[in-house]
């Protein structure tokens, strides 16, 4: 094996050690604990924790892959997490307060006290958990990708998927929230580090300069068509691109609702995300190494291995080592949340109001849940690679998104009912599955966003001929002086 593959494989071993210390001295039967980190969470973890959080293997190998195939088409990713950003920002401190407040920890468990209906609790975390899924398969195909590219190809798909998922599911079974920050804090330092070093490497290398500006004067001269709509294959129109945006922008993620109730304080959770959009720089170097390989490396079989493989012809084998840990970091510091608040969800509001489970009954399922999920679900999708990492990823926003109608009823609309929420997030949920399967995204427009449409209009229609909940609506506007 190169010593690359070893150096990568060393950072598994590195991000288990610091998974597995970060439990010592705390109490991880409590599921507050293993949930929430016991809302402790400073400034350092809670800014990683939503940085490489963010940053995954869809924008370390899947965007660059996206950019070597379609061109400037991935540009709505930029576009989407700043808006994300300024959403969070608004939306974050909120959920926090009222979360503290009425002692929730979940999206899920918000919903089904703000409607009054355990079922409709549940069907929201089932709902969302397909779009957390969809993104943790990502990851771990990314991963995939990873150990097989810097091992030469000596290294099977799935033996490289496996160890990886393996991992992330004994240090989050042992860790929980306070695991998968402190990881993200290591993995989010070598990421952003590597990004820089590999693509300014690589600009000075292949194309002579310090800057990327050489990348993009080549490319507009041997292939001008990655550098416009609809791009060199014709398939993303300016109305799937603007759909796109619209659907990622909109979905409140439920990771980064547990991320923020985490948060030790208001101060801390506000500087953190207000900082996030510095950690963002990272795409600039990761982008053009899809950019530069476009002209560097032709005719590649697998596109979301273009950034490895232009790394791998360019740098030092010890860098290009570094960089696919750099890489993997991405990939498991996004899975990571992904498989935790799946298995804490689905604990906390499937389960337990079906089976009146205790905290401590609670938090042993939540951990046990995370090895099943990480195992038994997402391993063996991961393994199908049913598609692209940008594809997978636009399909799992695209079930996300069908969240935000009912969270608006949580946050800010009072006069959202029950009956709205729970007939406009299936008819969404049917909508975005119906037109991701059957008829592939219709007129140009993303599935999510059709489903999205049917799901607002439904959600309002029917929640203004159905009674809201009084009690409700006294919990979480209690600002409110009379009826609404």
């Amino acid at each position: 094996m190169p010593i690359q593959f070893w150096i990568t494989l060393g950072y598994v071993g590195v991000a288990i050690a610091i998974g597995v210390t970060s439990a010592r001295g705390r109490i991880m039967s409590k599921v507050e604990e293993w949930g929430l980190a016991g809302h402790t969470m400073g400034f350092m973890v809670m800014y990683f924790l939503n940085a490489a959080g963010i940053i995954s293997a869809f924008s370390m190998l899947g965007a660059p892959g996206f950019a070597y195939v379609h061109g400037v088409a991935i540009c709505y990713l930029v576009i989407y997490v700043a808006l994300q950003e300024i959403i969070a920002f608004h939306v974050a401190p909120k959920v926090w307060e009222m979360g503290f407040r009425m002692g929730h920890l979940t999206q899920a468990q918000a919903v089904a006290e703000r409607y009054e209906s355990p079922f409709l609790g549940a069907a929201f975390a089932v709902v969302t958990s397909f779009g957390l899924i969809a993104y943790a398969v990502t990851q771990a195909m990314g991963c995939a990708y990873v150990l097989n590219a810097v091992s030469g190809g000596c290294l099977s798909m799935g033996l490289g998927t496996s160890i990886v998922m393996a991992s992330m599911a004994a240090y989050i079974f042992i860790g929980g929230m306070r695991a998968i920050g402190w990881t993200n804090v290591f993995q989010g330092i070598l990421m952003f580090v590597m990004a820089w070093v590999a693509g300014i490497w690589v600009a000075k290398a292949a194309f002579g300069s310090w800057w990327f500006g050489e990348i993009f004067r080549s490319l507009a001269e041997s292939s001008p068509k990655h550098l416009t709509l609809p791009g060199p294959m014709g398939a993303w129109s300016y109305r799937f691109f603007s759909s796109s945006v619209i659907v990622s922008t909109l979905s409140v993620w439920p990771t980064g609702w547990v991320w923020w109730m985490g948060a030790k304080d208001l101060k801390i959770l506000r500087r953190s995300i207000a900082l996030m959009p510095l950690f963002l720089f990272i795409l600039i170097p990761t982008l053009s190494l899809g950019f530069a390989a476009i002209t560097l490396i032709p005719g590649l079989k697998v596109p979301d291995q273009a950034a490895l493989a232009v790394a791998n012809a360019y740098l030092p084998p010890i860098l290009a080592g570094l960089l696919g840990a750099g890489v993997l970091a991405a990939a498991m510091s996004s899975a990571e949340p992904c498989l935790h608040v799946t298995a804490l969800t689905y604990a906390v509001d499937v389960i337990s109001p079906v089976a009146k489970l205790s905290k401590e009954q609670c938090a042993k399922i939540a951990r046990t849940l995370t090895v099943v999920v990480a195992l038994c679900i997402v391993l063996p999708l991961a393994l199908l690679r049913p598609a692209s990492l940008v594809y997978v990823t636009l399909i799992g926003y695209g079930f996300l998104g069908q969240s935000f109608p009912a969270l608006m009823g949580v946050l800010f609309w009072r006069w959202a009912t029950r009956a709205g929420a729970l007939s406009g997030l299936l008819t969404g949920f049917a909508v975005t599955t119906a037109l991701s399967v059957a008829k592939s995204h219709p007129m140009g427009i993303h599935a999510g966003a059709w489903g999205l449409a049917a799901n607002f209009v439904v959600f309002l229609i029917v929640s203004y001929y159905t009674g809201s909940q009084q009690k409700a609506i006294g919990r979480f506007f209690p600002h409110l002086k009379r009826k609404p």
